[in-house]
């Protein structure tokens, strides 16, 4: 099992203030733009915003310097005003023809020894936070169930 071989890519988020709008998130699918969506975070809640300026977070696939974030924010629409940013090297699990095969063989080696795992880089799967919490809450239930059958605690 080469653990290593797993592929991923990462992110450079980068928070701005932008103009005031109605959005949750904007995806930017066209080659005009390096990012790929604006995470309007001010719309989420009002604390998000300081002296009443709308906060987001825009996502650039991989990393990208902090000269190309500027160059890029100038083609974006809401006008954003760079304020931070920062990059995240594990963002986005990337499969082939063998990872999924290759997680579950890692998880029947592991699972006698009572470590179990679930979630996006631990399943190697794209999991929004919905799926993930699901994930999880089965994960609980088969480990809770298994403790139940061999008379013990699901504590």
């Amino acid at each position: 099992m080469d653990i290593a071989a797993l592929e991923y890519h990462g992110t450079t988020s980068v928070f701005c203030e932008i103009d005031k709008n109605p959005y949750s998130w904007i995806y930017q699918p066209s080659r005009f733009h390096d990012s790929h969506r604006i995470i309007c975070t001010g719309n989420f809640a009002e604390s998000n915003n300081a002296d009443g300026k709308m906060t987001a977070t825009i996502e650039f696939t991989d990393e990208i310097s902090k000269e190309d974030i500027l160059s890029n924010l100038t083609k974006i629409p809401l006008r954003p005003v760079y304020l931070d940013h920062i990059y995240n090297k594990y963002t986005y699990p990337i499969q082939n023809s063998r990872t999924r095969n290759m997680i579950q063989n890692l998880k029947d080696v592991l699972e006698p020894f009572g470590l179990y795992f679930t979630g996006r880089f631990a399943d190697w799967e794209y999991y929004n936070m919905d799926v993930a919490i699901a994930a999880a809450m089965d994960t609980y239930k088969k480990i809770t169930d298994k403790c139940l059958k061999s008379g013990g605690s699901p504590q």
